[in-house]
């Protein structure tokens, strides 16, 4: 009977909770700014409105290729999303997430592990957050597939904004590390990358190449926006 007390006062309280927030912060489209019935992203019209894009291939090592699906262009309402980041807004970067669950044709259905791309710790520590660990958290909740945290970022690295295609592979080179407990784990499991914007791919390929070590089954990679 306790346990059954306890329950219903923890559906109350949540559901106290999201009126409140509603009251508060109503929920409305980010593209449009129309106010809608339910926390979304986005409004079905707008979602629509996003233009898919074909998956491409990024060449690892002579054992794996990476394919990369991406739910649109870096462009309108997810550019936006994405360069939230510079200003401190996780929140945007889990709704990226959640669009990127909705709404990109990928076999989620394959995977066994999230793995988001990292950053320094000195990185995570000035933005307060990494984007694409709050984008996985966010595809992890809608698609029901574990985060493992295993690749590390164990040198800081200049900003890619603004660097040469060769220059952002370079800066990259042995940047991420695999921690032997997910080495482990991941032999002959379906891996997936998770982040916010690919340009060149130098950083998608670099945390493959950390992958790769474990031996896996496959890894593949999705991102919010492609840059064409």
């Amino acid at each position: 009977m306790a346990n059954e007390w306890f329950k219903e006062l923890q559906y109350s309280a949540s559901r106290l909770y999201n009126e409140a927030c509603t009251l508060i912060a109503p929920p409305y489209c980010e593209s449009c700014r129309r106010f809608l019935d339910h926390r979304t992203p986005l409004c079905q019209e707008c979602e629509k409105e996003l233009e898919p894009i074909a998956s491409i291939e990024l060449k690892i090592n002579s054992a794996y290729t990476l394919r990369v699906f991406a739910l649109t262009t870096y462009t309108g309402v997810v550019r936006r999303l994405a360069i939230a980041k510079y200003y401190r807004q996780p929140l945007a970067s889990k709704q990226l997430g959640e669009l990127v669950a909705r709404g990109c044709f990928c076999p989620w259905e394959t995977f066994d592990y999230i793995v988001p791309v990292p950053l320094h710790w000195s990185r995570t520590l000035s933005r307060g957050f990494n984007q694409a660990t709050e984008m996985a958290k966010s595809i992890s909740k809608l698609r029901n597939i574990p985060i493992d945290y295993g690749v590390k970022r164990t040198r800081k690295t200049s900003f890619q904004a603004g660097l040469s295609s060769e220059a952002r592979h370079s800066n990259v080179i042995k940047a991420c590390t695999l921690s032997p407990k997910s080495s482990a784990l991941f032999t002959n499991r379906h891996i997936l990358i998770v982040d916010d914007v690919m340009t060149t791919g130098a950083t998608l390929h670099e945390t493959a190449r950390a992958l790769a070590t474990s031996h896996p089954a496959s890894i593949t990679a999705v991102v919010g926006a492609r840059v064409l």
